[in-house]
């Protein structure tokens, strides 16, 4: 197919075409992202599944009047739809990560609270401030990251290796509820 700015097609040269556009155009489109979200690692996730999405879909033929507009307007939409999916999947997952029985009196929920209390006792201060502020505070890894200077993928281990200890001893000395 044939435009005004030259020769555009999508047919093999479809796939070479976006990429072309991405390089050309990524500091632009990552710092329209960075802006949006303020986490550098989230702007660079935000772009990595935009430029993968961009490379299964059919660009519009009227992109290469505008190109940069037509990428503003993408990533904005992009970080507007992970900010939006990001806080489903930090509600969701809190919820998947509760396995308190109902309670069925005021004691219950008293029990909860100290087997909690007896399970954090058993990790690191540092470790249970970063548990805390992602599950108390809703903080993501990058987050909390950013506010300990620490790396992403550190703090991601953190809580790993938290979740993983705390089951453990939920599961062998946890109380009454334990299996």
């Amino acid at each position: 197919m044939s435009t005004g700015d030259g020769e555009h097609s999508n047919d093999g040269r479809g796939e070479r075409k976006t990429e072309e556009l991405f390089v050309e155009h990524y500091d632009f489109m990552f710092a329209t992202a960075r802006k949006a979200l303020t986490q550098k690692a989230d702007a660079e996730d935000v772009i990595q599944a935009l430029y993968f999405k961009l490379l299964d879909s059919e660009l519009p033929p009227d992109i290469w009047k505008d190109p940069k507009g037509y990428l503003y307007r993408t990533v904005v939409n992009a970080c507007h739809d992970w900010r939006r999916s990001r806080q489903s999947r930090k509600e969701q997952q809190r919820v998947e990560e509760l396995e308190f029985a109902e309670p069925r009196s005021g004691y219950a929920h008293e029990n909860a609270m100290l087997q909690v209390e007896h399970l954090l006792g058993n990790l690191d201060r540092n470790v249970v401030r970063i548990v805390m502020l992602h599950a108390d505070n809703g903080y993501s890894d990058a987050e909390i990251a950013a506010m300990m200077g620490e790396s992403r993928t550190k703090i991601a281990k953190i809580l790993s290796r938290a979740r993983e200890k705390l089951r453990k001893l939920r599961d062998t000395d946890g109380g009454p509820e334990a299996k």
